[in-house]
């Protein structure tokens, strides 16, 4: 009876092994690098003073691109003003002076966003692209675009769900870059002063071929966008919140951002390793 308890319990712990659908979890490591390294929109590569980009994007800096992890101080506190609601959002992009030359798609995984309130993180959605209009194909490739959100002609994304469940879309050769979101808006918690995200994203081999992924120069930058109002554009906010652009691979790379709570020092990456190690979010390890 004990060897086969002990052989049952094997086989659990193997396939456990090998399940996608567990969630993946993180440092705060990896989340202060993630988040920190964006800034005030003034320039593509160091918007620091606290980190960098992983490559110059095909954007001009004078609008507010970019915004910074203190979000809360600069804008007022989340579910007030123009920040009454929140949306998960990403971009792919290729990096400064490089042009896709080959067909790939691009796959995303685990997105979702959390909320800190009462001294405690709790989710606020899972992100899915399994219904309705996700995403658009903006601004025209090679072109440094002013405003690339001004032109979106090159049509809307359309997602597949893979056997994993993940998601994935081709790549648009005509368009700047990918702009995605969730397709869901949620109010603030009462008490909410704190907030984050997550996702994974890879680049994927090309339906019916087999191209060389490493010669692609890709970024990607996921985070939140604020709204007035739950559908449409609203009243405008100065700016996404969104974290470091990272340079996209054939494995799997990890988007985090995350605020800390008005009135938290914010000023370096100890202060938010002080913070998120005494309020770990579901999805951070301390181990």
């Amino acid at each position: 009876m004990i060897r086969r308890l002990s052989v049952l319990l094997f086989l659990v712990l193997l396939a456990s092994c090998g399940d996608d659908s567990v969630e993946p979890t993180y440092t705060i490591g990896e989340v202060i690098e993630s988040t920190i390294s964006a800034g005030d929109g003034s320039n593509p590569n160091q918007e620091g003073p606290m980190g960098l980009h992983d490559g110059p994007l095909y954007l001009p800096q004078g609008w507010t691109w970019s915004q910074g992890p203190t979000r809360n101080a600069e804008w007022g506190t989340i579910g007030t003003g123009a920040s009454l609601f929140v949306e998960w959002r990403c971009s792919v992009i290729p990096e400064l002076d490089s042009v896709p030359d080959i067909p790939f798609r691009v796959n995303v995984r685990d997105a979702s966003y959390w909320q800190f309130a009462d001294d405690e993180w709790t989710r606020g959605f899972e992100v899915s692209f399994k219904e309705g209009h996700k995403g658009s194909y903006l601004g025209q490739a090679g072109e440094i675009n002013t405003d690339p959100f001004a032109d979106s002609s090159n049509g809307q994304i359309e997602w597949r769900e893979e056997d994993d469940g993940s998601f994935s879309a081709p790549w648009n050769p005509d368009a700047l870059l990918m702009h995605f979101w969730a397709g869901q808006r949620l109010p603030a918690l009462p008490g909410q002063t704190a907030e984050m995200s997550a996702a994974e994203i890879r680049l994927q081999q090309p339906d019916g071929e087999t191209v060389d992924l490493t010669s692609l120069s890709m970024l990607f930058q996921c985070g939140l966008d604020y709204y007035s109002v739950t559908t449409g554009e609203g009243t405008k906010v100065p700016g996404p919140g969104i974290g470091k652009y990272h340079a996209a691979t054939e494995n799997w790379q990890p988007t985090l951002w995350v605020t800390l709570p008005p009135g938290e020092p914010a000023d370096s990456a100890a202060d938010f390793d002080d913070w998120l190690s005494d309020n770990p979010p579901p999805l951070v390890s301390l181990g």
